[in-house]
């Protein structure tokens, strides 16, 4: 049985390196809640995602968050970072220590954007993500910072080198030490 959009909604907004992943790998623990990883970091997600959130960011939201879940599920959240669905995501150039399969993915994406869409307009369309969430006044907010500033960058830096992104062992030692 269905319950048509009776859950609760957040989103948790954020910078990389902030703990992200780790706040939600605790929230896919609980079972009434229904946690998305980044849907708009455009050059990650599969070709028909990323197609889909180009063409029309807010239907490609509704689509995968705000729509129907089993009775079981009362809340629905994902992670959005601050430069998600912005002009600069689009067009970023990447530290020259950039991974190697790094830098070709997102060099693969500005590629592919810069050849089928205008990018003023797809600016605007982005820009209508944010403005769709900023009206949704049931949207809940986590807004989560880390409080050192210089490691964050330190974390930063290691990840476009590495290309991990997520630490599972940092998580085993927090959760079990």
């Amino acid at each position: 049985m269905k319950a048509v959009n009776a859950h609760r909604r957040f989103k948790i907004l954020s910078r990389a390196r902030s703990g992200s992943n780790l706040l939600i790998s605790h929230l896919r623990n609980h079972g009434n809640l229904k946690i998305y990883a980044e849907l708009f970091n455009l050059n990650s997600l599969s070709d028909n995602d990323m197609v889909a959130a180009l063409n029309n960011p807010v239907s490609y939201l509704e689509k995968h968050i705000y729509r129907d879940y089993p009775a079981s599920v009362n809340m629905v959240g994902f992670k959005m970072f601050y430069d998600h669905a912005k002009r600069r995501s689009l067009l970023e150039d990447l530290p020259p220590y950039t991974h190697r399969a790094l830098k070709k993915r997102v060099d693969s994406f500005k590629r592919y954007v810069k050849s089928h869409y205008d990018i003023d307009e797809l600016t605007h369309r982005l820009e209508q993500v944010w403005n769709y969430l900023r009206d949704d006044t049931a949207l809940k907010i986590i807004h989560l910072k880390r409080r050192n500033k210089l490691e964050t960058l330190l974390s930063l830096k290691r990840a476009y080198i590495s290309n991990e992104w997520e630490k599972n062992d940092m998580i085993k030692t927090i959760l079990f030490d």
